[in-house]
């Protein structure tokens, strides 16, 4: 995933006053795509949830209109 230049100037900033450490531009880059990764896969529906959902899918769709 690509960021604005503003982007990554937030993101190093308060990487540095977190950590106090200051990255690259390149290095801010890739871990914030990371990290994005990361948030992307954590907040994906398990599929356990899914299956559960789409039985109530079906199950409804077998109810009588009231």
């Amino acid at each position: 995933m690509r960021f604005t230049d503003q982007q990554i100037d937030e993101f190093r900033r308060i990487l540095e006053t977190e950590t106090g450490e200051l990255i690259s531009l390149a290095e801010a880059q890739e871990e914030a795509s990371h990290l994005m990764d990361l948030m992307l896969l954590i907040s994906r529906e398990l599929p356990s949830e899914r299956e559960a959902r789409l039985a109530q899918a079906a199950h409804d769709a077998t109810l009588p209109p009231s």
